[in-house]
């Protein structure tokens, strides 16, 4: 009896290894992938592993849909549990990351188990309807939800310092974008902006922009384009537009705002909200490294520039181009 126990045992600590070998195998393996990862968007982007501050020890993967039905997925990194970072591979090509939370994270948590990318938008499947995040922490059914989404997440507003308003504002969003799906944007804010000025030629001038936007997207990647356009005396839609898109624009203020009594500024402006009908714009300003929240004002908010880079599909990603 006593060695039938035995053998029961013995074979039953034999079960529990292998379960165990088995688990270690399959982290190990989602560890060098999330490390591979980790390591190659550290190799495109220099100020990477500073921004996320800790190499991760753990990672998290997780299946996501494409409305062009490509193979997808989100890997989230982690230090000591705590989320520092994230990026997002279509079909083996980095196509986002960041520092930070990604912006699955609390669905993920909830128990969600199907999520959509559609290109810097994001979206949860549930039963027969889409839920689209409106990142004040609510969800809401349809998508008509995006009109709601208020603030773009995953921006570092960047200072003005000694250069000029405009430069530093679109310098600004292409910085963003460089964490969003255009790794082959200068590797820092400071290359950024100094490669920017030099394409006004001294005139920083609003309508500029488009051009300018144009050909630093081109020197930069020949699959780099933009759409821009410049709005004089701009309604409160063509913001909210840009934003519910998830686009950050150019906003405009005319002399005589809070900014200066005698000379107009330009902003970055990244999300708005309603407080009953009036709007408040959220701005990184060139003069705070942290968001700035204004009202809008109709007679100074004189121009919104609307900047939405693309790219042609499957671009090469890694290949830094020459400075």
């Amino acid at each position: 009896m006593k060695k039938e126990l035995t053998r029961i045992k013995f074979i039953s600590f034999i079960l529990v290894l292998l379960v165990v070998v088995n688990m270690l195998t399959f982290v190990s393996s989602a560890t060098d992938y999330s490390q591979s990862l980790f390591t190659s968007i550290c190799n495109m982007d220099s100020s990477f592993l500073e921004n996320v501050n800790q190499t991760p020890n753990s990672s998290r993967t997780t299946e996501l849909e494409t409305i062009d039905g490509k193979d997808a997925e989100l890997v989230e990194f982690f230090y000591e549990s705590i989320p520092c970072g994230y990026t997002i591979v279509v079909e083996d090509e980095i196509v986002e990351y960041s520092n930070g939370v990604s912006p699955y994270y609390n669905y993920i948590n909830d128990g969600y188990t199907s999520f959509s990318y559609n290109y810097y938008n994001y979206s949860i499947n549930d039963d027969e309807h889409t839920i689209v995040f409106t990142f004040d922490g609510s969800i809401v059914f349809d998508s008509t939800a995006v009109q709601e989404r208020g603030t773009i997440p995953g921006v570092s507003p960047q200072l003005q310092n000694s250069g000029n308003c405009v430069a530093c504002a679109l310098s600004n969003i292409m910085w963003y974008w460089r964490s969003h799906g255009f790794p082959l944007i200068h590797s820092s804010f400071v290359k950024v902006m100094a490669n920017i000025s030099p394409l006004f030629y001294g005139n920083y001038a609003n309508n500029s922009v488009p051009s300018v936007a144009t050909t630093y997207l081109q020197n930069r990647s020949s699959t780099y384009h933009c759409n821009s356009t410049v709005y004089w005396s701009p309604s409160k839609s063509r913001v909210t537009t840009e934003i519910d898109a998830g686009f950050p624009c150019m906003l405009g203020y005319a002399a005589g705002s809070p900014y200066s009594s005698t000379v107009g500024h330009m902003t970055m402006c990244y999300g708005y909200y309603y407080s009953g009908s009036t709007l408040f714009v959220q701005l990184a300003d060139g003069h705070s490294s942290s968001m700035v929240t204004r009202q809008w004002n109709s007679t100074y908010n004189d121009c919104v520039i609307k900047v939405r880079p693309n790219k042609d599909p499957y671009p090469i990603t890694g290949l830094e181009p020459v400075s």
